[in-house]
């Protein structure tokens, strides 16, 4: 069973036999009804016409409570005062969509994608894919069923299919695309020749297991790289009639990388790094490369794509026993030169305490590029970009306790910017804030300590910090004047921003709980949602229209999706 309970009130609704909400509420009165059509006038003036500078200096004689009352004077007035921010958006509400019965032996796999809730769920068994999505009323409905052996991907309301091309009459890629009606056509079908660019009478060279394993997607969605099962790496873009044609390839490569503005991609193969960019004509050509010692683990663009940072933490083999030299460890730092080449600008060396082959490293570029943390099991250190030279603006110090815990180098809020002179710092047990402050040293500002997966959480837009222990009730920093701290009256095992940091989903216990931000900056509870099952995880979508929950109830696991909408009444 499935309740939710908010501040206005909404109509009882049913899901299903196991599902079910009810939004009835005591707290709604008539005093909470619409506000009335007509324009509110003061000696003739109209109020809500007023330009932003008069209607925020009335607003700040006023208290929240008040302001929300001039709100309801009229439509207009209400409309202005939320869109300059002076007063709250209306209370928002949580309607079922569709609620699916997962497998708990893992025979299907299932994930929302895009801005529009679409559900996927792959089923292994029947090498099937079924596609379901909203109708406007808000119910959903199956759109779509694919033959599919393992590999799709999905971007943009363009489905990519890929097939051995033994089994597919010599296509090796399947595209279709979503139209306004809901009807997914195949739009077009890749051979090797439009892959690869190579004539019909080479395909018998290449062997039978040839498969596009991965998809990689350029940020302006403009280009994509193929990756195939012999490492063949095949660069595509869309003509004028929406097509997608061969821009280039490369081989051999085992990892695609593009830049932030799409222009750069590295390809990284071994211990090689090749650098391939775009020309006038779209089409992809080679702009450097750059060796390293060992095979990288990690690389990547800086924001400004103007650097580029690749590190590796296995320096040998499993097989062989002796130690590394100690300047062996290092972190690389890349530079796109004016003539548009990419080649090796510095090396960060890092020298273990003791001889080993394995030595953990971190890095992370400030959002402008002019900041690079590099950070090691025991220490960091802030590099700075001071016109066309990287200096150490910050030594050494101890972060991190290698013998008392584990840290996990995939993990990449280890190092977290949340603004170009800001950035969190995660040690084991312990997370610290450090500033860059006016006499250009970095100092620490702030520190909150942690248990075991409570690991503070920063709002994409870094103007909230959510912290907690399992023992205390949760904490949000908000950025105002300084930080300043917000008590939140629950213990919390789960939290999750949207991606415009506008909603704040807590999970406790049973209870999803959203939260919303005031226009005075506070985050307030607006709905409550509780569930007679064990509530295991959610998470919004990209739009942030919607928000995912997985439950279980029983011996079953349910995943359920919900509508935000905001109740107006």
């Amino acid at each position: 069973m499935l309740t939710s309970t908010h501040r206005t009130g909404q109509e009882q609704a049913g899901i299903s036999s196991h599902l079910a909400v009810d939004f009835s509420s005591s707290e709604h009165h008539a005093s909470d009804a619409s506000p009335a059509t007509a324009t509110a006038n003061f000696n003739g003036w109209g109020v809500a016409d007023l330009p932003f500078v008069p209607l925020a200096k009335i607003a700040s004689y006023l208290s929240e409570n008040d302001c929300n009352n001039l709100g309801k004077t009229c439509t207009q007035l209400r409309n202005n005062l939320i869109a300059r921010g002076i007063i709250e958006h209306p209370t928002i509400s949580l309607t079922p969509w569709l609620t699916v019965e997962l497998n708990h032996q893992n025979s299907s796999r299932s994930c929302t994608y895009g801005q529009h809730n679409r559900l996927m769920k792959y089923y292994s068994r029947e090498h099937l894919l079924r596609i379901w999505a909203p109708n406007e009323d808000g119910t959903w409905r199956r759109e779509a069923v694919f033959p599919c052996d393992l590999h799709y991907s999905y971007h943009d309301d363009t489905l990519f299919i890929s097939r051995h091309f033994h089994d597919a009459d010599g296509y090796l890629l399947f595209i279709f695309h979503r139209d306004d009606h809901g009807v997914w056509p195949e739009t077009q079908r890749l051979n090797f020749n439009d892959l690869y660019n190579l004539p019909d009478s080479e395909i018998d060279k290449y062997p039978s297991f040839e498969l596009i394993v991965n998809i990689t997607f350029s940020a302006d969605n403009r280009s994509l790289a193929c990756e195939s099962a012999t490492n063949r790496v095949a660069f595509l873009g869309q003509g004028s009639d929406g097509k997608w044609q061969h821009q280039g390839q490369f081989q051999p490569a085992h990892r695609v990388l593009f830049s932030h503005d799409s222009h750069h991609v590295a390809l990284m193969f071994n211990e090689q790094i090749n650098f391939m960019s775009k020309n006038d004509n779209g089409l992809w050509v080679g702009s450097g490369e750059i060796d390293m010692d060992y095979c990288p683990e990690h690389m990547a663009f800086s924001p400004d794509n103007r650097h580029f940072v690749s590190f590796f933490t296995d320096a040998g083999t499993d097989s062989d026993d002796a130690p590394i030299e100690p300047d062996g460890f290092y972190v690389m730092v890349g530079e796109l030169n004016r003539w548009g080449q990419w080649s090796e600008k510095m090396r960060i060396n890092k020298i273990p305490e003791r001889g080993t082959q394995y030595y953990v490293f971190l890095a992370e570029f400030s959002p402008d590029g002019k900041h690079l943390v590099v950070g090691t099991e025991t220490d960091f250190e802030v590099w700075t970009l001071n016109d066309d030279t990287w200096a150490l603006s910050r030594p050494g110090a101890t972060v991190f306790d290698w013998d008392r815990g584990y840290w996990t180098l995939d993990n990449k809020s280890v190092v977290e910017f949340i603004s170009n002179v800001e950035f969190m710092l995660f040690g084991i047990q312990e997370a610290s804030l450090w500033m860059l402050n006016s006499s250009d040293l970095w100092s620490r500002s702030l520190v909150f300590s942690y248990t075991e997966h409570t690991m503070p959480l920063v709002s994409p837009d870094g103007n909230t910090i959510f912290t907690h222990k399992r023992s205390a009730s949760a904490e949000l920093w908000l950025r105002r004047d300084g930080w300043e701290k917000q008590a939140i009256d629950y213990l919390v095992e789960q939290a999750i921003f949207n991606d415009d940091s506008s909603l704040l989903a807590m999970k406790c216990d049973n209870l999803l709980i959203i939260f919303r931000k005031s226009t005075r900056g506070y985050w307030k509870e607006k709905c409550q949602l509780k569930l007679d099952g064990h509530l295991k995880s959610c998470s919004f979508s990209k739009c942030g229209r919607t928000i995912t929950i997985h439950y279980e109830c029983g011996t079953k696991l349910f995943m359920t999706h919900l509508r935000i909408t905001e109740n107006t009444d």
